[in-house]
């Protein structure tokens, strides 16, 4: 009885530390419900789920810098230039996903989540959408 109990405590005990979810790596990664893990979106109520799998992470990005007004409403932007890898990873992953979110993760924080529009072919590409300066420093320093 008293072993039953003891294990009993144990899993109870040790199961969210066995079973928590490690946060992701920073990257690029697919919103997709369901999925692996959740994060909120920087500035806004929404929980968006995301696959397990980065399509790019930081070993893959070259370059990120500040663009200003890329946008039809002359928002700012961020321009992101990837490696040969990370450059095919999102030309399949835009090709196959056309119309989806991704999500841009710095720090364990998702910071932007657009919509892919068309298949991205180049191995540079620019965000753009609701990006207050403050979360694209973010992305510049994090990344």
């Amino acid at each position: 009885m008293k072993t039953i109990l003891l294990a009993c405590i144990f899993w109870v005990c040790l199961q969210p530390v066995l079973f928590a979810q490690s946060p992701p790596r920073d990257g690029i990664y697919l919103v997709q419900r369901p999925g692996d893990f959740s994060l909120p979106l920087q500035g806004s109520h929404e929980l968006l789920y995301f696959k397990k799998e980065a399509i790019v992470t930081q070993k893959n990005i070259l370059n990120i810098q500040r663009v200003a007004g890329q946008s039809s409403a002359g928002e700012p932007a961020i321009r992101i230039k990837l490696d040969p890898q990370g450059a095919e990873n999102v030309r399949q992953a835009t090709q196959y996903y056309r119309g989806e979110r991704f999500g841009l993760i710095v720090k364990g924080r998702l910071l932007a989540a657009p919509v892919v529009d068309y298949e991205i072919s180049s191995n540079e590409f620019i965000i753009t959408g609701d990006l207050e300066n403050p979360r694209i420093i973010e992305v510049e320093q994090g990344l």
